[in-house]
């Protein structure tokens, strides 16, 4: 039996054939035949893009901001963990804070920042 030739498929035409494959989830046996692929590499490419997405989806979490106020006239209280993400840097800050320290750790990280 003499083995097929390998042929060169373009990263560009390789991404239109996943997204055909991905399209109502269409027939790879058909599409292997249409492109003169093997299925069992049409199957690979399928899987490894929706393992790529699955990855873009945990390196791009929803990020929410809330605008927190601190006022003069309410009563003190005391927070017990602090968490500031920023780029790729983060900073954790535990123990009881009340909002005066808050502030002042606030303004020295505004300081600082270039």
């Amino acid at each position: 039996m003499a083995k097929k030739k390998r042929i060169y498929i373009t990263p560009e035409r390789k991404e239109r054939i996943i997204k055909e494959i991905l399209q109502n989830d269409s027939n790879i046996k058909f599409l292997a035949r249409k492109y003169q692929i093997t299925a069992k590499t049409l199957s690979k490419w399928r899987s490894d893009y929706y393992k790529a997405e699955k990855e873009r989806e945990l390196v791009k979490p929803e990020q929410h901001f809330v605008e927190v106020q601190v006022r003069k006239d309410i009563k003190k209280s005391h927070v017990k963990k602090v968490e500031l993400l920023l780029d790729n840097h983060s900073c954790s800050i535990e123990g009881r804070l009340n909002s005066e320290q808050l502030i002042k750790l606030l303004q020295i990280l505004e300081e600082a920042s270039c």
